[in-house]
C-alpha cells in the first residue's frame, strides 16, 4: 500500500486532464480503504470540483461494498424499533457521503434529548409539534424524487423529506422518549398513528405533522376507498416499513438514472423478499404444503380493489408476478411478488390493471361490468355472472 502521506498528492493529480491518469489515481486512492477518509480530512487545501467528484465516486465504492458486508446485521436485531433503526442506519451511512462521522444514532439522541428537557411530556401530539413545527420538518414537494430524501441523515439536518422517513424519524425519536408511535401503510401515502387520548389517530409528518382523526378519514370513506377502516388499522413490522423504504429508493434512483444505485437497493430490496418469504414457509402446516398454494380468485370472477375500491373482472393471471422491475417499482405499493396476480378489466374503462392477489377482493354487487374487451373475452350469463371464453389472454409486456 502506498504511504498515507503520499495521499494529498495524489488527490492533486485527481485535477489531471488525463482520464487515464485520473483512473489510475483513484485505483490508488480505493486501495487506501476506509483509511482514505481519515486522511481527506487532514488535508490543508480547497478541493476542486474534480477532486470531490472523483472522491466521491471512491467513497461511493467504500460504501457499497461496507452496506452488503453489513446489510444481514439488522435483522438480527432483537426488537422492532431495533430493527429499523438498524436498517436505516446502514441506508444513511452508504447515502451519506462527506459527512461520514455524522451518526443517526447521534442525531435522533440529540432530537429526543431537546424534546425532553424541553417539555418532559410522553404526548405524541406534542412531540409531532416540536418535531414539524418547532425543528420545522416537513415534506420535500420540490426534490420529492431526491434519493437523499430517503437518508435519514439528511432528513434531519435539511428538515426535508419524503412521508416514510418523516413518519421513521418521528417514531425513532418517540421511541427514545417513551412514546408508542406506530407506522401506516395508508393507500398511496404513510402515516404515523398514534394512541390520542384513548382513540386512534394518525400524523401526517409530509404535511408539517397534522393531525387526523380517525373519523375524519371515515367520513370520506367513498371517495377514498371503501375499507379505508381496515387500512388505518393495518399493522406493519420494522420489515414491512423497510421494505417499503428500499423500494421507494428503487424509484428515486430510477428517476435519478443512477443504474448501479437502483440495482443495490434492488439486491437489498430481494435479499429481504427472500428472508420474508422464507419466514412465511416455516409457518406453512403440513397440510398447505401437500394442498399447494391455491388462487382465491380465477378468471370470470368479479372483484374490487381493496384500498383503491375499483371494480373490475379477472381476465387472466400468473402464479406470482411476471412484471419487469421498473413496472414494479414504479408503482405506489410493492405487494409480494410470489403470491398470485390477476390482469383485470376495469369497470367503465378502458383499462387493464394488473394487481396482486392480497390487494383484491370478491365484489358482491352483482352489478353488469362494462368494457370495450369484455365480449371478445367472456360470456355474460346474466345475474352478475360471466363464462371465460377459450380466447387466450395475450402475453403481456410490461
Amino acid at each position: 500500500m502506498t504511504d498515507p502521506k503520499q495521499i494529498p498528492f495524489l488527490v492533486q493529480l485527481l485535477d489531471d486532464e488525463s482520464i487515464d491518469v485520473q483512473e489510475k489515481v483513484s485505483l490508488e486512492l480505493d486501495a487506501f480503504g476506509p483509511l482514505l477518509r481519515d486522511e481527506i480530512q487532514k488535508i490543508s487545501f480547497p478541493l476542486t470540483a474534480r477532486q470531490k467528484e472523483n472522491l466521491e465516486n471512491i467513497f461511493e465504492h467504500h460504501q457499497r461494498t461496507r452496506l452488503l458486508q453489513f446489510w444481514p446485521t439488522w435483522y438480527d436485531q432483537r426488537g422492532s424499533m431495533e430493527k429499523l433503526e438498524s436498517a436505516l442506519t446502514l441506508l444513511s451511512e452508504y447515502l451519506t457521503v462527506y459527512d461520514y462521522r455524522v451518526r443517526l444514532k447521534d442525531l435522533l439522541d440529540e432530537l429526543a434529548d431537546k424534546f425532553q428537557r424541553k417539555y418532559q411530556s410522553l404526548d405524541p401530539k406534542l412531540l409531532a409539534y416540536y418535531l414539524f413545527d418547532e425543528v420545522g420538518m416537513k415534506g420535500n414537494d420540490e426534490e420529492y424524487y431526491n434519493p437523499q430524501n430517503s437518508n435519514p441523515i439528511y432528513v434531519i439536518n435539511e428538515k426535508r423529506g419524503i412521508p416514510i422517513s418523516l413518519v421513521c424519524i418521528y417514531m425513532l425519536v418517540g421511541y427514545r422518549v417513551g412514546i408508542p408511535i406506530e407506522g401506516c401503510p395508508f393507500p398511496g401515502h404513510f402515516l404515523a398513528r398514534i394512541d390520542l387520548d384513548g382513540q386512534m389517530a394518525f400524523v401526517d409528518c409530509y404535511s408539517s405533522g397534522q393531525i387526523i382523526l380517525e373519523h375524519e378519514f371515515t367520513k370520506f370513506r367513498d371517495e377514498i376507498t371503501e375499507n379505508i377502516v381496515e387500512a388505518l388499522a393495518e399493522r406493519v413490522c420494522a420489515e414491512d416499513i423497510v421494505r417499503r423504504y428500499l423500494a421507494n429508493l428503487i424509484r428515486a434512483f430510477q428517476f435519478e438514472e443512477d443504474k448501479e444505485g437502483g440495482e443495490l437497493m434492488n439486491r437489498l430490496f430481494c435479499d429481504l423478499e427472500q428472508r420474508m418469504a422464507e419466514r412465511r414457509i416455516a409457518h406453512i402446516t403440513p397440510d398447505e404444503i401437500i394442498d399447494g398454494p391455491r388462487p382465491k380468485y380465477r378468471p370470470g370472477n368479479i372483484v374490487k380493489h381493496a384500498k383503491y375500491g375499483y371494480r373490475g373482472i379477472i381476465v387472466g393471471m400468473d402464479q406470482e408476478c411476471k412484471a419487469t422491475d421498473d413496472w414494479y417499482y414504479g408503482n405506489q405499493t410493492q405487494p409480494a411478488r410470489d403470491q398470485p396476480w390477476f390482469h383485470l378489466l376495469v369497470h367503465d374503462t378502458e383499462q387493464v390493471t394488473y394487481v396482486a392477489e392480497n390487494n383484491l377482493e370478491i365484489d358482491g354487487s352483482r352489478k353488469e361490468i362494462v368494457h370495450p374487451l369484455l365480449t371478445y373475452f367472456f360470456t355474460r350469463l346474466g345475474n352478475g355472472r360471466y363464462v371465460r371464453n377459450e380466447n387466450a389472454w395475450p402475453q403481456t409486456d410490461f
